[in-house]
């Protein structure tokens, strides 16, 4: 081990790679400047280090994991302003700090959300950024966004680009409505995020009504009903409906009402018995009689008297 506290091997790696940038140990610079720092530090460095060779680069990060260019970047914030989401979990198992700050006082976080990267912000939430409102547009601030479930944070996840969606996509059903809508204002509504899906599409086969009929307020392009007929099909035939807003059960009854209209009786009866609770099946009731639906109203008032409450 030098003085400087870098293994004679790590610094000749340093000096193969970028000879003329790295400090000299005899000069002042390299007296008065943090041993962390390093001038050979880029953004194509990271990016092909962490998709080489994973031994490397271990043993690259080994004797400093939070090692950073002059501009106080480390790793990860290298990796975002590049674009680069693939094996992030290597640095993470590292323990390359995710919210580190640069010179500037951003962490890769705040960067992700000035570049609106969707994926990369997913990525890094899943392990483990913090968010701070200061660079954060999208945050609301009366609330905190949870993290994703420990089970999409686990070390032997490999958060590649497909496989952190998946670990994002499969938790459709439990994220809270403030982190879904995050997401679709950061990646965008209408372009195909997963398997050829748009987050609009996967959220209608997720079932969540009430994070959709909050987006039809702010953007009603993105959210058409005729549209989503089959996903919302797809999430009926699962089970899956999530109501919890007003928006979301006006946003449901507008489905059951075309429906209705197309003689879709078998959906129909599905989505009146998901509605569990008896308020809104009185309010179903109602809006059956408005538009002559006698089969359904007829359901919906023998599934209240099962309740014993009609």
């Amino acid at each position: 081990m030098s003085a400087d506290g870098y293994s004679y091997a790590a610094k000749a790696a340093y000096q193969r790679v970028y000879p003329e940038q790295w400090y000299d140990t005899a000069s002042a610079t390299q007296k008065t400047s943090p041993p962390h720092i390093w001038k050979g530090l880029t953004g194509q460095f990271a990016v092909r280090r962490i998709n080489g060779d994973e031994k490397k680069l271990t043993g690259f990060l080994k004797t400093n994991p939070n090692i950073c260019n002059e501009k106080g970047q480390n790793f990860f914030h290298l990796c975002v302003l590049e674009g680069e989401s693939n094996n992030l979990h290597l640095l993470k198992e590292n323990h390359v700090d995710i919210n580190a700050r640069d010179n500037d006082g951003k962490t890769p976080l705040d960067y992700a959300y000035e570049m609106r990267r969707g994926t990369m912000i997913a990525t890094l939430h899943s392990l483990g950024a913090e968010k701070r409102l200061r660079h954060n547009p999208f945050q609301v601030q009366t609330k905190t966004h949870s993290r994703l479930p420990p089970k999409a944070s686990s070390h032997g996840y490999r958060y590649k680009a497909d496989e952190s969606k998946v670990a994002i996509v499969s938790q459709f059903t439990i994220l809270d409505k403030e982190r879904l809508i995050e997401l679709v204002q950061c990646h965008g509504g209408d372009i195909p995020y997963f398997q050829g899906k748009t987050i609009v599409q996967l959220l209608a086969e997720y079932g969540r009504f009430d994070v959709l009929g909050s987006i039809e307020q702010d953007c009603p392009r993105l959210v058409n009903v005729s549209s989503l007929k089959l996903p919302f099909k797809q999430a009926l035939a699962c089970g899956c409906m999530t109501l919890a807003t007003q928006e979301g059960v006006q946003l449901c009854f507008r489905y059951f009402e075309v429906m209705v209209k197309e003689e879709q009786s078998s959906l129909t009866y599905q989505l009146i018995v998901l509605i569990s609770q008896c308020n809104l099946l009185r309010d179903l009731c109602y809006l059956c009689l408005q538009i002559k639906a006698k089969d359904e109203l007829l359901f919906a008032i023998e599934l209240l008297q099962k309740k014993k409450v009609f």
